[in-house]
């Protein structure tokens, strides 16, 4: 089985070479590391050419700024192997994590599937193992919960595994216009999903983002997921008992059980039980925070 490890980059020459790194001792024979440069005006281009001499290597250079959906778009349209791993241009890959990815995509047949990993921030200096579930999930294994959380999971970017199969250039030309294209992956795979939980990567974040918004704005954000979440309900890819439990999981990761345009598509008591549960882990949230403060 073979892979495409793709990293979209924009301004990030500091943070490639250690990706790059990580990623080439790790590709076999017939995988391939695809780079989309979205027209970086720092030294990526020079940083990149050294690695070259590898064949498996392939870099490619947008001749203007698509922006982070046209870049995805190229990305992946350049990559040519049965699944791809994306991997954004500030993380790396822990040892082994391709041999993992490929032993876990042969034995489960999933078309999508995340994986566990370390996330790490920088300004703080803080990190922790990120794990949604404790144990690896095939897609015959999994109830609407698993799979509504793992499409969520999606939102980040770094991490996803997805077969080839499931781009089609000319479908995300007409309808992949949101900020998350890796979700809108997920969602064409309906319940063929899974979930590698051995981590294969250090997620990088409190660093200048490349999406071109601030990761705070939840507004913006947060709209781009509903506007995938309706897209995949109303073009019949999530099933009517699926589809209320994904808009609970977008509502509890988001902090937002108020949207307008969910509305109509949830009853009164389930956006009460999202509240209740966002009002409830907010409070422990904060309880923890004194806690802290007072032992510090």
């Amino acid at each position: 089985m073979e892979f495409s490890v793709c990293i979209p980059t924009y301004n990030r020459a500091s943070y490639l070479k250690l990706a790059l790194d990580t990623v080439i001792t790790q590709l076999g024979d017939n995988d391939e590391l695809v780079i989309q440069d979205n027209c970086s005006q720092d030294n990526t281009e020079s940083v990149v050419r050294s690695y070259l001499r590898d064949s498996r290597i392939k870099y490619f250079r947008n001749g203007e700024n698509l922006g982070l959906i046209g870049n995805f778009r190229e990305l992946v349209n350049n990559a040519t192997k049965e699944y791809v791993y994306l991997l954004t241009d500030d993380d790396f890959l822990l040892p082994n994590a391709l041999d993992l990815c490929r032993e876990f995509a042969r034995k489960s047949k999933a078309k999508a599937f995340k994986t566990s990993y370390y996330i790490y921030n920088e300004k703080s200096n803080t990190g922790k193992l990120n794990k949604y579930f404790n144990l690896s999930l095939y897609p015959d294994d999994l109830d609407h919960e698993q799979i509504a959380r793992i499409y969520q999971s999606a939102h980040t970017f770094t991490g996803l595994c997805f077969s080839r199969s499931l781009f089609d250039y000319d479908f995300f030309v007409k309808y992949g216009n949101v900020w998350y294209p890796s979700m809108l992956i997920t969602g064409l795979a309906k319940s063929e999903l899974g979930y590698l939980d051995k981590p294969t990567n250090v997620h990088v974040w409190e660093n200048d983002t490349f999406w071109g918004i601030d990761p705070n704005r939840r507004d913006i954000l947060n709209d781009s997921q509903i506007d995938v979440l309706l897209f995949l309900w109303e073009n019949n890819y999530i099933d009517r008992q699926l589809f209320p439990v994904m808009v609970k999981h977008h509502c509890l990761t988001n902090h937002n059980a108020d949207n307008a345009r969910l509305h109509a598509y949830i009853g009164l008591r389930l956006r009460l039980k999202i509240k209740i549960h966002i009002w409830k882990r907010e409070f422990l949230d904060s309880m923890v925070g004194v806690a802290s403060k007072i032992l510090n």
